[in-house]
């Protein structure tokens, strides 16, 4: 994160647990009171450390930010579809989808963190005028040979199925469950696995709460940047996982 001081100077800032923590984790095992994560304070200590060490070396926020490539308009559909037809079957591409107004406002689609393309689905505020040509490139993307690695899949595959009769293809890995195999006891949601393993601004407190999602439901542009880095996100923690994997023999 960042702050700026009284002298309008922008600071980098790490948030950590306090390191006491790991003393009174100790204490709450040794009565019984620890539910099921032994050591989790001190590892997530170590890796707060170990990042603060390496951010200290510059001063410089300089987070990637992904390029959202918006795909709404038709001559912006005809595009993308052709960009698709070119894509190597074999690159795995991820996939998320965003419904704060309970139908599908957009899906994102990326095959490598610097580029995310989001395609406007059902949202109020997008242009009415050729949503099935937009749907069915969402489903001609989806139901493509690529490999999909999504992260708690089960949610974007249900809906759009549910809503728009979309089925997605290939859906072969999920972030979730690759960082359940690297650490059967660590927690799974996008939010610790970027801090984790990611280098990036934090974001994902952004549309959990109500107000936040009235926000992202009226505020379309802010919508789209929300799944664009969603979708980089996701893309990345799947190779950094899948290098880890392999390093510790379990892919």
């Amino acid at each position: 994160l960042s702050c700026t001081d009284a002298k309008g100077r922008t600071i980098k800032v790490v948030p950590s647990i306090h390191p006491a923590a790991i003393y009174h984790q100790r204490v709450k095992r040794g009565r019984g009171q620890e539910k099921a994560n032994p050591g989790k304070t001190e590892k997530h200590c170590r890796a707060d450390w170990a990042r603060i060490a390496a951010e200290a070396q510059f001063p410089e926020v300089a987070v990637p930010t992904p390029r959202v490539v918006r795909i709404e308009e038709p001559h912006e559909c005809d595009w993308f579809e052709d960009v698709l037809m070119r894509l190597d079957p074999a690159t795995v591409m991820t996939i998320d989808i965003e419904c704060p107004t309970g139908q599908i406002d957009c899906v994102g689609f990326a095959w490598e963190p610097t580029t995310t393309y989001v395609v406007v689905g059902r949202h109020p505020a997008a242009s009415q005028a050729n949503i099935t040509q937009r749907l069915r490139l969402i489903e001609l993307a989806c139901r493509g040979p690529q490999p999909k690695v999504l992260q708690n899949g089960q949610f974007d595959v249900y809906w759009l199925w549910f809503k728009e009769g979309i089925r997605v293809a290939n859906y072969r890995y999920d972030c979730m469950t690759l960082a359940h195999m690297l650490d059967p006891i660590e927690d799974f949601d996008l939010a610790t696995l970027k801090s984790l393993h990611l280098r990036g601004s934090y974001h994902k407190d952004e549309a959990k709460s109500p107000e936040k999602i009235k926000h992202y439901a009226s505020q379309f542009e802010a919508l789209l940047g929300y799944n664009a880095m969603d979708c980089s996100d996701q893309i990345a923690l799947f190779s950094v996982l899948r290098t880890k994997l392999h390093n510790v023999g379990r892919w």
